[in-house]
C-alpha cells in the first residue's frame, strides 16, 4: 500500500469509529426478511425461528438445464470437429 492508501484507511477507520452505533430493536432483522422473502423463516413471539422448508424454484431448475445442455453441445461439438464423434447423419469434420 502506498502512502495515499494508508491515509485514506487511517480517515475512514476514524471516521467509523466517531459514528456512535446503537443496537438494533429484537426482531429487526427477521422482520426485514420477511418483507423482502416471504418465505424467509418466521419469528413467533417468543423468539424461536420455524424453519422452512427447502423449496426449488424455476431459475434453479432452468438454469441447471440450460448449463447442462450448453456443456453437452460444446463438447459433443468438440469431439465432432476433431473426428472422434461422426454419427452418420452428420458430414464429415472439414480437414
Amino acid at each position: 500500500m502506498n502512502e495515499f492508501e494508508q491515509l485514506q484507511d487511517e480517515i475512514l477507520a476514524k471516521a467509523l469509529d466517531e459514528i456512535p452505533v446503537a443496537s438494533l430493536p429484537p426482531g429487526f432483522i427477521a422482520n426485514v426478511m420477511a418483507n423482502v422473502h416471504p418465505r424467509a423463516p418466521q419469528v413467533s413471539p417468543n423468539g424461536t425461528q420455524r424453519p422452512t422448508r427447502f423449496r426449488l424454484q424455476f431459475l434453479d431448475v432452468a438454469l441447471a438445464v440450460f448449463w447442462s445442455l450448453a456443456l453437452l453441445t460444446v463438447w459433443g461439438i468438440t469431439l465432432w470437429w476433431t473426428g472422434l464423434f461422426s454419427p452418420a447423419w452428420m458430414p464429415s469434420a472439414p480437414f
